[in-house]
C-alpha cells in the first residue's frame, strides 16, 4: 500500500473539500459572533455534506 492510495478519496478531490469547508467556516464564524444558533462546526459539516450531493 502506497501513500497515494492511503489518502485517495476518489471521486472527490481535496481542493474542493477544503474550499467548501473554508467558505462555510467564514459563514459559521459570522453566525456564531452574532449569536445565531448554528455555529462554525455545524455550518462546516452541512456544507461538506451538501457539496457533493
Amino acid at each position: 500500500m502506497d501513500i497515494h492510495s492511503l489518502f485517495s478519496i476518489s471521486p472527490f478531490d481535496w481542493p474542493a473539500i477544503v474550499t467548501a469547508v473554508f467558505c462555510d467556516a467564514i459563514i459559521g464564524l459570522e453566525r456564531q459572533l452574532r449569536g445565531k444558533p448554528v455555529g462554525i462546526h455545524t455550518s462546516a459539516l452541512i456544507t461538506l455534506g451538501t457539496s457533493y450531493s
